[in-house]
């Protein structure tokens, strides 16, 4: 189930700002019409039994905070997992934060560009995936990442294609259909060397990832227990 959507208020942002990241929750207009059906047999697979792409009418003219924090109960119920809203148009502000405060959500650090980031705490829904180092291989920096690749792919249920790098990381874990167990979840390594230079590099670079992820709104934590 997805962890993020768009939800989209003004009629000028385009649609294709969450093409195949994110189910897309838009004010409705003639020209968006067009728009569900064909979307809704691309995206419906890949989103069941969350909604791909929803039309939803709001009026035409009023307060933009007071309809986005009346649509966010809504759509959450339609998305059981969410834990992160990106909204477009409408800009950043105190009352915006306080609005959707009210419900749960506070600002991410990062933002998607032309919209605003909320996220709500995923913490008490994570489940905790425990990777234990103590006995990867330490005869160089690359058989060690290889164990730690191994070890997160079997935690999570990788299929045997996953690449073993960064940019295949951040697309399994933000996206959606790829592992078996997703998100949210927090990572713990536990028995590594953590006095041993080359590991305390990898696990930096690792948490610089799951950081940047977070960062973004997806609702995970990476930890080294010493």
């Amino acid at each position: 189930m997805a962890w993020q959507v768009a939800v989209i208020l003004d009629t000028e942002t385009n649609l294709n700002v969450g093409i195949g990241l994110m189910p897309i929750w838009a004010r409705a207009t003639p020209e968006r019409e067009a728009y569900p059906l064909e979307w809704r047999e691309q995206w419906n697979a890949m989103w069941s039994p969350d909604p791909g792409f929803t039309l939803i009418t709001t009026p035409h003219a009023g307060d933009l905070i007071e309809q986005a924090a009346n649509t966010l109960p809504t759509v959450s119920e339609h998305h059981p997992n969410l834990f992160c809203v990106h909204l477009f148009g409408l800009p950043q502000s105190d009352r915006l934060n306080t609005a959707l405060g009210e419900l749960g959500y506070r600002p991410a650090t990062i933002s998607m560009d032309s919209g605003q980031t909320f996220v709500r705490s995923f913490e008490k829904f994570a489940r905790e995936l425990v990777l234990d180092a103590s006995g990867w291989n330490l005869k160089s920096g690359w058989y060690w990442v290889q164990d730690l690749y191994s070890a997160f792919f079997l935690a999570v249920g990788a299929p045997e294609w996953h690449g073993r790098n960064f940019d295949a990381l951040n697309d399994s874990i933000a996206g959606e259909g790829i592992n078996k167990i997703e998100v949210p979840y927090r990572v713990v390594i536990r028995n590594a060397p953590h006095k041993n230079e080359m590991v305390k590099q990898v696990l930096g670079e690792f948490g610089e990832l799951f950081h940047h992820l977070q960062s973004a709104g997806c609702p995970v934590s990476f930890s080294v227990e010493t």
